[in-house]
């Protein structure tokens, strides 16, 4: 090792001066007391050289490293509309809000709004939030609660609330991705929006099961894919179900702005008094990470 590298230029001085006062030769001694004195005098040279060299090479403490970012927020934008010989405009906005210690739990807030008019017609009104407490995420076994509030106005929903408890399995995690499946058991409430003089029910509820898959793959530099899907059927009347694909591809425009295409299909075996079982919604929206 060269004589300087580890410490500074006083310590190695002292540090030379005291190996001088060890090894150097001294006269023969004179006596048994003469001999005494030099060998205490070159013990307590050595040890003090030692004790340089032990504070000069001590390891320094470590620079306290910057503690993790445990929070993460993506809010969405989309707007579409024409003008002419027919004219319609919808807006699409949302946000998520989580805080992740992916080690013991994320929990995550979600929340939307989508609104359109064609020619003074309402054509989209409906919004959704969501929570969300996932344990050990980072695990193959991830136990959650959950609990969703929306409303649609055109699919005559005028409220709906779902919550329960569930787990998720994860059989495939990779580099490019991982997949997913879950089961939970929840109880839903729905109530109508229901059109003068109808005879149905204003309301309904019912206990429901709910798998859910989830895949996710990278498709290459700054771009993915996603899909979740959902089936949630009465617990003793598998007729009456929910049903739910979503698919979106992301890609990533700047650093931390997204462009995303996404497709949803709904499925609902008994609908509300006066809507359709199916919907379609097709959107394109910019992700900005916060």
């Amino acid at each position: 090792m060269h004589a300087g590298a580890g410490f500074h230029q006083p310590w190695r001085d002292a540090l030379l001066a005291c190996l001088q006062s060890v090894t150097l030769q001294r006269a023969p001694p004179r006596s048994i007391h003469h001999l005494t004195a030099m060998l205490t005098d070159s013990f307590r040279s050595a040890a003090a050289a030692a004790l340089l060299v032990a504070f000069a090479f001590a390891p320094r403490p470590a620079r306290a490293q910057p503690s993790p970012d445990r929070w993460k927020a993506d809010v969405e934008l989309g707007l579409n509309g024409a003008s002419g010989n027919s004219s319609f405009s919808i807006l699409q906005t949302g946000a998520t809000v989580a805080y992740l210690r992916t080690e013991i739990a994320s929990f995550e807030v979600t929340a939307g709004l989508r609104y359109g008019k064609s020619d003074s017609k309402v054509i989209a009104n409906d919004s959704r939030a969501s929570l969300k407490l996932d344990f050990h995420p980072k695990s193959d076994f991830s136990p959650f609660i959950f609990a969703t509030t929306s409303r649609d106005r055109i699919r005559k929903l005028d409220f709906k609330s779902s919550g329960g408890l569930g787990a998720n399995v994860t059989v495939w995690r990779g580099n490019a991705g991982k997949a997913a499946w879950s089961a939970a058991a929840l109880y839903d409430y729905e109530n109508f929006r229901l059109e003068p003089g109808s005879a149905g029910p204003g309301s309904r509820g019912s206990v429901r099961w709910s798998f859910r898959f989830t895949a996710e793959r990278a498709l290459g530099p700054g771009a993915s894919f996603k899909h979740v899907s959902f089936f949630q059927p009465q617990w003793n009347a598998l007729g009456d179900y929910l049903m739910d694909a979503t698919n979106s591809v992301s890609t990533k425009i700047i650093e931390s702005l997204s462009l995303v295409v996404r497709h949803e299909y709904l499925r609902d075996s008994v609908p509300p008094p006066g809507a359709r079982r199916d919907d379609q919604r097709f959107s394109v929206v910019l992700r900005a990470a916060l």
